[in-house]
């Protein structure tokens, strides 16, 4: 997955990346690219996490269906795979507003926990009551920790590494659906639970070394705060005049909080309705759902390994979204999209 970065509370997502200059750093050296890489991969492995949450299933029906202690019929297969999404619903309801309210940082670090819930539940549950309450909590924080990632990762970069490091957490989805069916395929259903649930552990250490961003601590009024972090993000030869400036346009032109009917006016109806238009295309297209029965799936059609046959499918897909992270900054925005849709 290769989501447009930025959120509607206007966080500096891609269209500021015309506006900057190529290097706005030159005037007093470069900036240091290593810190913003670090920040940025500490934010994704809560979204890799994430990913192993909706790949799981793929891996793992099989040997649920295979355990005793567990009834496993067609409605709760169903149940099994699609309750993440209630509470991925429930979660994106809300996820906006914490993120703006606590911070992108806080909220990051408290959902950990949050997910860590969900797959001990899953893993310790007696019955099939206790796995459909552990992906439920799953979703909840799933949906925090991918809305809260993405827009992280477009605020800790500089303009010129920002389309490449706002798809972090697309790609680290894609290598946590390939942790789940690794996990799958050479685990039980249970021990595959504390497999994937190392990830978003190693997130919860890391981003308590990790700044919290630069524009939400402008957005907040900090702007000394805001210049220590760029300091340290950027390095202390780094000129970050100007892009603070550039924040400070974005946050007049758009506000510092934005309603819901900011996006019907004229210069933003049509572009979130083209966006609308691509996610909702991308959802009803089915991936997600071949993707979380892709193990059913391949034993339905009489392979014999299907446990390998689905980390295949998790390999090409790792493939396919690494060639679009390194496109997606030579091509720009819509070409990418377009060539990841074909």
């Amino acid at each position: 997955m290769c989501p447009d970065k930025g959120d509607k509370n206007g966080s500096p997502g891609d269209d500021l990346s015309p506006d900057l200059p190529p290097d706005s750093g030159s005037a007093k050296g470069k900036a240091r690219k290593l810190p913003q890489v670090l920040a940025c991969m500490a934010a994704a492995l809560g979204t890799l996490s994430s990913g192993a949450v909706n790949g799981w299933s793929a891996g793992t029906l099989t040997s649920l269906d295979a355990d005793p202690d567990i009834t496993m019929g067609t409605a709760e297969t169903a149940w099994v795979v699609s309750i993440i999404s209630v509470g991925s619903l429930a979660g994106s309801v809300v996820a906006g507003r914490v993120m703006d309210k606590l911070g992108r940082r806080i909220t990051l670090v408290a959902m950990a926990p949050v997910l860590l819930l969900g797959w001990l539940t899953m893993a310790l549950a007696p019955n099939i009551a206790g796995v459909l309450t552990g992906r439920a909590i799953c979703g909840v924080a799933t949906a925090f920790l991918f809305s809260t990632g993405s827009v992280y990762c477009s605020e800790i970069p500089e303009a010129r590494m920002r389309g490449r490091l706002g798809s972090v957490p697309s790609l680290f989805i894609t290598f946590g659906i390939v942790l789940s069916y690794l996990s799958g395929a050479c685990f039980s259903w249970r021990v595959s639970c504390y497999v994937c649930c190392v990830p978003v552990v190693l997130m919860f250490v890391a981003m308590l070394f990790a700044p919290e961003t630069p524009y939400w601590l402008l957005l907040m009024g900090r702007r000394e705060d805001a210049e220590k972090v760029l300091r340290r993000l950027r390095g202390p030869e780094y000129n970050f005049d100007v892009e603070i400036e550039e924040m400070e346009k974005k946050m007049t032109s758009v506000g510092k909080k934005m309603e819901y009917r900011e996006l019907w006016r004229p210069r933003t109806r049509r572009p979130f309705l083209i966006s609308l238009f691509m996610m909702t295309l991308q959802q009803v297209g089915a991936a997600n759902v071949l993707m979380m029965y892709t193990g059913t799936i391949f034993v339905s059609a009489g392979v014999e390994n299907h446990s390998l046959a689905t980390v295949y499918t998790g390999i090409v897909q790792i493939v396919f979204t690494v060639l679009c992270v390194l496109l997606v900054d030579r091509l720009g925005r819509a070409p990418s999209s377009c060539s990841r849709r074909a």
